[in-house]
């Protein structure tokens, strides 16, 4: 009965042990699913392989939004907005971006009336974008400024990119009116700096 009883107890040891050794190994780790919404596990580095996402360590932010804004980018405002029909739009050849080692969160404080449905990018070393991608953002701010919508943290999350593959240009569209156009925006070519966290890109009318 004794050796039954230690039997049982070394077993739980065991287990207790593994358990620790699976807390310590864990880590942050970003996965971006098709929907191009990024999301944040705490698991091991091979559990983070295995579903093909970043593992960046460290603990997991609750929202994204948690990202101190000290640790972002501020981009120039995107300026160029027009309404094109469904023909620019058609893609010739999309190219699927992975993260890898190096992530970098793009975010879009949207500081007008229309409410966005889908964007696509490309890295400038790249001739293809990426397939849109859909999303629904509406209005995120109501502030006086761009700058007061940074500083309150009015933004939503578009996608993680691996910042070390430079430069790149966006494009976000609307739905189609009855005309069956789209209010499409497309930014400058935006060069990430991977010291920070990620950059903030801005519209407003």
């Amino acid at each position: 009965m004794e050796n039954q009883n230690e039997d049982v107890l070394l077993a739980a040891l065991l287990e207790l042990e593994k358990t620790n050794e699976n807390n310590l190994a864990s880590g942050a780790c970003i996965y971006t699913p098709p929907s191009g919404r990024p999301q944040c596990f705490q698991m091991t580095p091979e559990q983070c392989s295995a579903i093909k996402g970043v593992y960046v360590g460290g603990k997991c932010p609750n929202t994204f939004d948690e990202i101190d804004i000290s640790n972002l980018q501020q981009f120039e405002n995107i300026s160029k907005g027009n309404t094109v029909s469904i023909q620019h739009l058609t893609a010739t050849a999309t190219e699927q971006v992975e993260t890898k080692g190096n992530p970098y969160l793009i975010v879009f404080i949207n500081k007008s009336n229309r409410c966005f449905t889908s964007y696509r990018f490309r890295f400038i070393n790249s001739p293809n974008w990426t397939s849109w991608t859909s999303i629904n953002i509406c209005r995120t701010c109501n502030l006086g400024s761009i700058q007061d919508c940074f500083n309150s943290r009015q933004w939503k999350d578009l996608f993680v990119i691996d910042c070390s593959a430079g430069a790149f240009e966006l494009e976000i569209r609307t739905d189609k009116n009855p005309q069956g156009e789209y209010f499409l925006i497309q930014s400058d070519t935006y060069v990430p700096d991977c010291t920070k966290a990620g950059g903030v890109v801005s519209w407003e009318e």
